[in-house]
């Protein structure tokens, strides 16, 4: 029944059909857009029965690099480094209109310098099945330099799936093959737990370092007490080559008395959402402050980390069927293509515990901000907005300097020196931000440079100069500061046509 009703909404659905009768394959210009069933006109989709499986409208990412069968019905795609040549590789996430159970898949694709071609490596397939509430990076969870690929998601059932994903070697002991190491759900939540590593693994000079454990938590169905859970972590066995189960404790829930918290892991996701509203400080550690700020009217989810700030453009909210928290869908704003899923757990009235995976440094318990620094961190200046100025073409400074944008990239030039990488032009506050992000040949991030920018645009018989005055600095919880380096001015001149 579910196979037919999705093939009888496979006109909708279809991404990149013509009208002709027999759907075309992906074209490879084509880069395609999230979607997601709907049921509609008296037909309900099996699979919207207790989860979220609506699809953004917005554009996958990059171009699809081959081309896809037209039962595969792509929803994100990502490129990124899986093994150590100079190509990127990509993760197409799809479903297939054939099956019954609606999973979300993935699908390695790698360019194959022999045939001098994009091929399909790999396919392999998740717990999860809600669109919205997924997201897929790499991660060396084992510790040997090798790059896992990390899937967390939503089930079904609602409750939270996470599958890893580790290489290993074809028949013929050629190209890019994986198999699965870690498939698990709960109810509650799953974090992974990044452990300290020494500089000179990080360096690739050492060539193992500690794997990070897995903790699920989970309803401890053996309990009268309906808060009681259990915890579960799960930790890299070397000889089975897969992660195991290492150590189960009993988390008592007789703290969760209160009524309001009652009420709140009864309620709905908008009444957590409202719950989180605001800002929170993490209390687990010493360091660099860090802030989280949840605001579900503007849907948006703010990190403040020592002098960096990540904004986010807070998605959509699942919450888990033990209902002590939610797993929180984002995407980045400033690169549309990167998308996180935030674990929060709720402890107490003030307390509650974060994971944001796919980043460091973020993880942690966090505490409500209370009185007089939560009027000043809830100040509007402190928002962050991309701006409307438009950087293109070239900019020169009269030391030779040269800065050629082609959002989202940019090259810079100064004589014999070259280099590369990506831009963001936000304000923050009152401030217009410009940050640049260089990578190496292989796109890999080497630096960041942060300047406040003062943009100026003057007319003059047919001549228009655009001025770009950068002053060095860092952003910090505060906004911007500079750092007192020397300013660089730039200009842009364009000559205007009769009549422009």
């Amino acid at each position: 029944m579910r196979l037919r009703v999705l093939l009888a909404l496979s006109a909708v659905l279809w991404l990149f059909a013509s009208c002709d009768t027999n759907p075309e394959p992906v074209p490879l210009n084509d880069a395609g857009r999230v979607v997601t069933p709907r049921g509609g006109g008296g037909i309900v989709l099996a699979s919207e029965a207790g989860t979220d499986l609506e699809t953004e409208t917005e554009d996958v990412g990059p171009e699809l690099k081959v081309r896809l069968p037209a039962e595969y019905i792509p929803s994100a795609a990502v490129n990124v480094s899986l093994d150590m040549d100079e190509t990127e590789e990509q993760i197409i996430v799809f479903k297939r209109r054939d099956d019954p159970d609606d999973l979300i898949r993935l699908l390695v694709v790698a360019y194959d310098p022999i045939r001098s071609s994009w091929i399909r490596a790999w396919e392999g397939v998740t717990g999860a099945t809600s669109v919205r509430s997924f997201s897929v990076y790499v991660d060396d969870l084992v510790g040997d330099h090798e790059q896992e690929i990390v899937a967390f998601g939503i089930n079904n059932d609602g409750e939270q799936t996470l599958d890893v994903f580790r290489r290993t070697s074809d028949l013929l002991g050629l190209g890019l093959s994986y198999a699965p190491i870690l498939s698990i759900t709960a109810d509650v939540t799953i974090e992974i737990e990044k452990v300290p590593r020494a500089e000179t693994f990080e360096a690739m000079e050492s060539v193992d370092a500690p794997s990070y454990p897995v903790v699920a938590e989970r309803r401890d169905l053996d309990s009268d007490n309906p808060f009681d859970t259990t915890k579960t972590t799960y930790f890299w066995d070397f000889s089975a080559r897969r992660y195991v189960v290492g150590r189960v404790e009993s988390l008592s829930g007789d703290d969760i008395a209160d009524g309001r918290l009652r009420d709140l892991f009864a309620g709905t996701e908008a009444d957590l959402e409202r719950f989180l509203q605001g800002p929170w400080f993490r209390s687990s550690d010493a360091g660099y402050i860090r802030l989280a700020f949840f605001d579900p009217r503007r849907r948006s989810i703010v990190f403040h980390s020592g002098h960096l700030q990540q904004a986010y453009q807070w998605t959509s909210s699942t919450k888990t069927v033990y209902g002590r928290g939610a797993s929180l869908f984002a995407t980045n704003e400033a690169i549309r293509t990167v998308r996180r899923l935030v674990s929060v757990t709720v402890q107490d009235l003030n307390r509650i515990t974060i994971s944001v995976q796919g980043t460091d440094g973020l993880d942690g318990t966090y505490e409500r901000l209370t009185g007089s620094l939560q009027a000043a961190v809830l100040r509007a200046e402190a928002r962050v907005r991309l701006s409307d100025i438009e950087l293109s073409g070239l900019y020169r400074a009269d030391d030779g300097v040269e800065i050629v944008f082609s959002n989202p990239e940019f090259t810079y030039r100064r004589r014999d020196d070259r280099s590369a990488g990506g831009y963001a032009l936000f304000t923050m506050g009152e401030d217009l931000v410009l940050s640049l992000k260089y990578i190496d040949e292989n796109r890999l991030p080497v630096d960041r440079k942060t300047y406040r920018v003062t943009f100026s645009e003057t007319r003059s018989d047919n001549r228009l100069v655009r001025r770009l005055k950068l002053e060095p600095g860092e952003l910090g919880i505060a906004g911007f500061f500079d750092t007192g380096q020397p300013q660089l001015v730039l200009e842009q001149i364009v000559v205007l046509e009769e009549g422009q």
